[in-house]
């Protein structure tokens, strides 16, 4: 509902924003332009998948047909390809950043976004079998969306609460002294 759509774009908005923090900090971790697109991709994700309506799928609601043959559409199939967009973000943006930690040998990190962005594939590829009506998936394909969207939102604050924590590299104002 009108809802589910509003905290979306909410949350999409406040991704946007996090996105750009990430940007405007120095250091070898947060310095990648594509882990930065990543994470703004994952928020443009969000923004489009809460303005327009999918169709209801997988037998949900109750009466809803089993598969997607065709979409009710345009604002579904703008939520579903707005929906690519997020879910394939967020393991580009986990591996992306997965490699800054190893760059800096914060292998916890490295490790932790790398098991993410393998999680968060696996639980969507059983999603979407589930979704296709894969007989022994289908009752749980729901289950498995969340648990993928679960773990990316359990790294995208693992990782703010991170860089919240840690020292923000010295900034160098030697251009400034020419």
């Amino acid at each position: 509902g009108w809802a589910q759509g509003a905290v979306f774009v909410v949350a999409g908005l406040l991704c946007l924003a996090f996105a750009l923090g990430v940007r405007g900090r120095p250091g070898a971790v947060t310095d990648s332009r594509w882990g930065v697109r990543a994470l703004a991709g994952w928020g443009i994700g969000l923004v489009g998948a809460g303005l327009f309506t999918g169709d209801p799928v997988g037998g949900y609601p109750p009466g809803s047909p089993d598969a997607l043959t065709e979409y009710s559409g345009a604002p579904a199939l703008l939520h579903d390809l707005f929906s690519f967009l997020l879910f394939l973000a967020i393991p580009v943006a986990c591996l992306v950043f997965a490699r800054r930690f190893a760059g800096i040998r914060d292998r916890p990190r490295s490790l932790g976004s790398v098991i993410t962005a393998v999680v968060f594939l696996a639980a969507l590829v059983l999603a979407s079998a589930g979704f296709e009506q894969v007989e022994a998936l289908a009752d749980h394909a729901g289950l498995f969306q969340r648990a993928a969207l679960t773990a990316a939102w359990l790294w995208l604050t693992l990782f703010s609460l991170h860089l919240l924590r840690a020292p923000e590299p010295a900034r160098s104002f030697a251009p400034l002294r020419q």
